[in-house]
């Protein structure tokens, strides 16, 4: 609803503006252009917008006034003329022939006194003093279209005075505009200035508006709370808010991200590698000359560490002389003394 509310108080400040600065650039236009002399020019083409000018040198009467009234609690308090009208014959050597009027239209209380001024001098002038000094009152005006119940008040004046029998026939002398006296001729270029800050001010409020009511995302580097391990899902009814400030429900629970080990100092990460001299060449250990085998030494039957080798004695063995005296072994023979010679398999006894 607030939202609703700034927008609408936004866009009606936009349109103030945009009304003030395009009302100010026509006025500008038309102050600069050529503005119709009703002293001389036709009135008869005048249309509403515009501006005329000229000297008011006959006013016949006010007509009608405006009064503004302040109350407190029902009871009128005090009252003041906010606008009074005027009505003048139009004379000039274009539109003498049409007996035309138009009525003038003034707020300013200085504007007021001159109009009456010249109204006391139109009435002495037609009671036959022709020697009296007029009042001079030079205006520009703006032309405006004529309210709808000063109508019938001014055709009431015509027909109470004898001007014209019916009120029919006194609105085809009337101009149905008004002739808005415009005291400021800056007016305008005031208007275009405060349209021009009126758009301005919208545009910076439509600004900061925005920024403060568009939605806030997390940042990169935004690290989000473990949730609960007993709890892998969060439901609607028990939110838990994460690490960027939002509350998240029915989605599963944000898996820890383990720390990555970073550089001490960051730029060492990014460093390019120190350029170092290659290792020297190792020179190859000279090989080591081969040497003589040396001769195992002689087994010697004995006690070995407790072990009993008694059955590694041979002295009881039996030796043949000659091959012939074995059967099985013909080329060899056993002896005592470590040679070979032949020798019955049977004969060999162990103890």
């Amino acid at each position: 609803m607030t939202k609703i509310r700034i927008a609408i108080v936004l866009i009606f400040l936009l349109v103030i503006g945009i009304m003030l600065t395009v009302s100010g650039v026509k006025d500008i236009i038309r102050l600069n252009g050529y503005i119709p002399d009703f002293n001389f020019d036709s009135m008869a083409d005048i249309k509403k917008g515009g501006f005329v000018q000229g000297y008011v040198e006959t006013i016949l009467d006010c007509y009608a006034s405006e009064t503004t009234t302040n109350t407190t609690m029902g009871i009128e308090t005090s009252s003041r003329t906010s606008e009074e009208y005027f009505l003048m014959p139009i004379i000039n050597e274009t539109d003498i022939d049409k007996e035309l009027y138009v009525t003038i239209s003034a707020s300013n209380f200085g504007d007021r006194q001159l109009l009456y001024a010249v109204c006391d001098d139109t009435w002495e002038y037609l009671d036959g003093n022709t020697g009296i000094d007029f009042t001079e009152m030079y205006i520009v005006a703006r032309v405006k279209k004529m309210d709808d119940d000063l109508m019938p008040l001014l055709t009431d004046w015509f027909t109470s005075t004898g001007f014209y029998d019916s009120a029919a026939e006194a609105e085809k002398h009337v101009i149905p505009y008004e002739f808005v006296v415009y005291r400021n001729l800056n007016a305008p270029y005031i208007s275009l200035v405060a349209g021009l800050v009126i758009i301005a001010a919208f545009t910076v409020a439509g600004v900061i508006v925005y920024k403060k009511m568009r939605p806030s995302y997390p940042a990169a580097e935004t690290a989000y709370s473990p949730t609960v391990a007993s709890s892998p899902y969060q439901t609607a009814s028990n939110p838990e808010a994460s690490g960027n400030g939002f509350s998240e429900s029915s989605r599963p629970a944000a898996v820890p991200i383990p720390d990555i080990p970073q550089p001490v100092q960051p730029d060492e990460f990014f460093a390019r590698p120190e350029r170092k001299s290659a290792p020297a060449a190792e020179k190859e250990s000279p090989k080591p000359e081969p040497k003589a085998q040396e001769s195992a030494p002689a087994f010697v039957p004995g006690d070995m560490d407790g072990l009993d080798t008694s059955a590694l004695n041979t002295d009881n063995l039996a030796y043949y002389e000659t091959p012939a005296d074995s059967e099985d072994y013909s080329e060899y023979d056993f002896s005592n003394d470590g040679d070979f010679a032949d020798a019955v398999a049977d004969s060999i006894q162990l103890d």
